[in-house]
């Protein structure tokens, strides 16, 4: 079996766990408005030793003890993604640390109708997803719930453990061209462009995180999916992807900037 097919299984497995993305049916819109709160309060590293990087409020000198600082988590309700109601979060966030690092986990505490219900999860295909010291970067989780529809907008706060990267670098594949298109009732549609940067690596494979963002700066949501695309160095190819798992009311109006990271699988 091949790295591409290995990989490919490993996403698809992943993705059924959180229910998220390319589901054939459509579902009803999210809740009216999102709720964009601060990151929650630091938490402190449970061991060096480990390579965890965790959520701190600044950065450190010791690149074994440094973390990352959540600034902006939103979160909705989603009565439909492939037939059942989920709570998503989106999660901005920095790698405040001295080195690479990528996610360990993220644990998002939802409030829903005065209720906490409390989350934790690795994105889909982590060790792919290089964050460098400094670097803002972003995740999403969706959840099954089955509490019944809110009476009022969820809301979250979320806190980001980090590890060191083993190693990884990301391959360069630079998105652009970029345009969302409510071309479907109950979802929009984003297309753009992938350019392999890469002078001598072929990628078979594509991955890609796009985050929506108003006027404001406020994280409206975050969409990460794959592409069995082959884009051989220096090429380019374009893209269409319906945003099922998405189906944020407003997306299209509200999005003033759409940023984009992607790498190459080869």
């Amino acid at each position: 079996m091949t790295r591409k097919y290995r990989f490919l299984s490993l996403f698809a497995a992943v993705l059924a766990f959180f229910l998220c993305a390319c589901s054939a049916g459509s579902g009803p819109a999210a809740s009216p408005s999102p709720s964009v709160t601060a990151g929650a309060a630091p938490v402190q590293s449970p061991s060096a030793d480990e390579g965890d990087v965790s959520a701190s409020a600044s950065p450190s000198p010791d690149a074994q003890s440094s973390g990352a600082t959540v600034t902006q988590c939103t979160a909705w309700y989603f009565p439909d993604i492939q037939g059942s109601a989920n709570l998503y979060a989106a999660v901005e966030f920095r790698n405040d640390s001295a080195c690479d690092a990528v996610v360990g986990s993220i644990t998002v505490n939802f409030t829903v109708d005065g209720k906490t219900v409390t989350e934790t999860f690795t994105p889909p295909c982590a060790e792919c997803d290089v964050v460098a010291p400094g670097a803002v970067s972003t995740a999403a989780g969706w959840f099954g719930y089955s509490g019944g529809e809110p009476s009022s907008p969820v809301t979250a706060v979320a806190e980001v453990s980090l590890s060191r990267a083993g190693g990884e670098k990301n391959m360069p594949l630079n998105v652009d061209d970029l345009l969302v298109v409510q071309n479907y009732p109950d979802f929009a549609t984003v297309s753009g462009r992938l350019t392999n940067d890469s002078e001598e690596t072929d990628y078979a494979l594509t991955m890609v995180y796009l985050s929506f963002y108003d006027a404001n700066d406020a994280l409206l949501g975050v969409q990460l999916f794959t592409k069995d695309l082959t884009v051989k160095a220096g090429d380019s190819r374009y893209f269409v992807y319906h945003l099922r798992s998405l189906p944020i009311e407003g997306l299209t109006e509200n999005t003033a900037k759409i940023v984009a990271r992607g790498t190459g699988i080869s």
